[in-house]
C-alpha cells in the first residue's frame, strides 16, 4: 500500500544529452526522485534551522503524508 504517491508525468529534469541538457520526462523513474528529492530538501532545511539535528524518519514520513493532497 503506498502511503504517498508523487507526480511522475511532465517533470522538467536534467537529460543525458549534454552537461547543460534538460528534458520533460515522466513515469515511475521520475516519481521516485521527485518525492525523495523534495523530502531531502525538507530535511536539509530542518537541519539548518535546528542546530544540525535531523528530523526523525517517522517525523519526516508524517509530515509528507499529512501535507499531501488527497
Amino acid at each position: 500500500k503506498p502511503d504517498l504517491v508523487g507526480a511522475g508525468t511532465d517533470l522538467f529534469s536534467t537529460s543525458a544529452g549534454a552537461d547543460n541538457s534538460y528534458a520533460v520526462l515522466g513515469g515511475t523513474s521520475m516519481a521516485t526522485p521527485n518525492v525523495s528529492g523534495s523530502l531531502l530538501l525538507v530535511q536539509e532545511l530542518h537541519k539548518k534551522l535546528n542546530g544540525g539535528r535531523v528530523m526523525t524518519s517517522a517525523s519526516l514520513k508524517a509530515l509528507a503524508v499529512h501535507s499531501a493532497k488527497e
